[in-house]
């Protein structure tokens, strides 16, 4: 058995009216049901629609969507696949730059660790916040926008931000958030993710506001193999 869970998600409840384009995301948000689909938004955002459904009318969401997907951990080959390809940068693994994930299982198990340092509360010290210090090596398997809620009278409109990984550091899911809102309005570059998760780089990293994260769910990937993929929750 597992001494740990092996993926944990987090949802993070961002108001539409952060994005640089808000104002006419929230519009077209309120529009009434028969125009706009709202619960289920557009299949381009990785969430089942009807065809007729109406596409956001700004790049703001598809910007959001592609910065986090940025964020995630890229897929690494088995090793017989890396011996096939020798020429691919995933078979540098003497570089710190590189580490693929141990202790998980299936489809986890594939998964490039980096070093989130830059990701970490500024509380905590020394060696804590290192890419010498191997806990700051995380996986970040999903970074996704899973969901709208709101309703066209009352609430809010927030965008429902999930982030799926191995462990996080103290605040990390909070600036992963920060740093895709404010690559999506362009006050930070496309690569800022490639960037700031360098061993070779410490950089500064927006915080998201508190308040608005909450742990959704965790897996023990071992163990649901072993009962024919059932989640144990």
């Amino acid at each position: 058995a597992e001494r740990s869970c092996t993926q944990r998600v987090y949802h993070y409840m961002l108001p539409l009216s952060w994005l640089s384009d808000g104002e006419k995301l929230e519009e077209w948000w309120r529009q009434p049901d028969d125009v706009v689909q709202r619960r289920d938004i557009t299949k381009h955002y990785h969430i089942n629609a009807p065809e007729k459904c109406t596409p956001p009318p700004t790049a703001g969401l598809k910007l959001l969507k592609e910065a986090l997907r940025t964020a995630e951990s890229r897929k690494i080959p088995n090793r017989k696949t890396r011996r096939k390809e020798p020429s691919k940068d995933y078979n540098d693994t003497s570089d710190m730059s590189v580490k693929v994930a141990t202790g998980r299982y299936g489809s986890l198990g594939n998964r490039e660790r980096r070093p989130w340092h830059s990701f970490a509360s500024r509380k905590l010290h020394g060696g804590a916040v290192s890419p010498n210090h191997e806990p700051v090596w995380r996986v970040i398997d999903r970074a996704r926008i899973v969901g709208i809620v709101g309703d066209e009278k009352c609430l809010t409109p927030n965008i429902i931000i999930e982030i799926k990984g191995d462990d996080f550091l103290p605040q990390q899911v909070r600036r992963i958030v920060g740093s895709a809102l404010a690559v999506s309005n362009g006050w930070l570059p496309a690569d800022f993710f490639s960037l700031s998760t360098s061993a070779s780089s410490v950089i500064e990293t927006p915080l998201a506001p508190p308040g608005r994260l909450y742990l959704a769910g965790v897996r023990f990937h071992f163990d649901e193999l072993a009962a024919d993929s059932l989640p144990l929750f």
